[in-house]
């Protein structure tokens, strides 16, 4: 327990040191953060700021990333997402078109349906006319 002592740092002095290298993580963090969006003008700083935080965190740092949709291995999977979104609304522009025509269809059926029943009565007023006029 004297050597484990003897070797390793007091407390306050470890806390302060764990404390500072937080924030320098965090620092370095942020900047790669600020700099990883994706934008034509900011492409060398974010290949900068990317090979610092490589240094920094290691390999798995920029594996989390680019399993979150950041970093530079995130774009295939972004393209292949923005692929299947652009093929679900040409199915779902498909499939509008369908049922307006449907609709269209539909409204066209049912104005024929009310000229039917609005020409019906009169129709039968000419019947009922041309009977009494007969009989009479």
């Amino acid at each position: 327990m004297r050597f484990l002592q003897s070797v390793s740092l007091p407390i306050n002095e470890a806390r302060k040191l764990t404390y500072k290298a937080l924030r320098k993580g965090r620092a370095l963090e942020c900047l790669g953060e600020l700099f990883c969006r994706n934008s034509v003008t900011n492409r060398m700083l974010r290949e900068g700021f990317t090979a610092i935080v490589e240094n920094a965190f290691g390999l798995g740092h920029l594996a989390f990333r680019a399993e979150h949709g950041v970093g530079p291995s995130s774009r295939t999977a972004v393209e292949s997402q923005l692929r299947l979104l652009r093929q679900e609304q040409l199915l779902l522009l498909a499939e509008n078109d369908r049922l307006t025509s449907q609709l269209s269809e539909v409204q066209g059926s049912l104005a024929s349906q009310r000229r039917e029943a609005a020409n019906q009565p009169e129709e039968e007023a000419e019947i009922e006319k041309a009977e009494a006029s007969a009989g009479g």
